[in-house]
């Protein structure tokens, strides 16, 4: 049993649903997953993150898909990204945020049709 304020390791501070036909068209795949990223970045503000803040995102079959590096005041641009692969990745995909002193916030990103788990 997890004690009361703890979440279980499966648990997601944030989840963001992406509708299938979105899947097939890199641009509109590509605005959820700026959301997505804006949506970390704010938790991470809200939570005092403190800089750098590293997000690691990888998808169902482990295959990561990015990582890159929040600056000071959380701000993050293309240039940030070390690595970014989109294509043919397997739903959901999860995103730890990380920052310097080791606080940790988990995001999923699954399609609509999807159950939570």
């Amino acid at each position: 049993m997890t004690a009361p304020g703890k979440k279980k390791s499966g648990d997601v501070d944030d989840v963001i649903m992406v509708p299938v036909p979105a899947l097939n068209d890199i641009g509109a795949f590509g605005n959820f997953c700026t959301a997505w990223l804006f949506r970390g970045a704010e938790i991470a503000e809200g939570r005092n993150f403190k800089a750098p803040v590293t997000a690691t995102a990888t998808d169902a079959n482990g295959k990561r898909c990015f990582v890159f590096k929040f600056s000071a005041g959380n701000k993050f641009s293309a240039n940030d990204i070390a690595e970014l692969d989109l294509e043919a990745v397997a739903m959901p995909i999860v995103m730890v945020i990380e920052d310097s002193e080791g606080k940790v916030a988990r995001m999923r990103m699954q399609m609509e049709s999807e159950t939570l788990q």
